[in-house]
């Protein structure tokens, strides 16, 4: 039987949001109309409309 150990690299809180794609989507408030209501009172407060 092989044994596989996984490493990980440590890299910085910029390096790892420079590192994700980005999206030509921005973020519009009546796209949460099917969340829970708490769910839609989290978001439309923690991402500005058109981000």
């Amino acid at each position: 039987m092989t044994e596989t150990i996984a490493t990980t690299k440590e890299i910085s809180l910029n390096e790892l949001w420079e590192s994700t794609p980005t999206s030509e989507l921005i973020f519009n408030p009546e796209s949460l109309t099917d969340l829970p209501p708490a769910a839609q009172i989290y978001l439309e407060h923690a991402i500005a409309p058109g981000k």
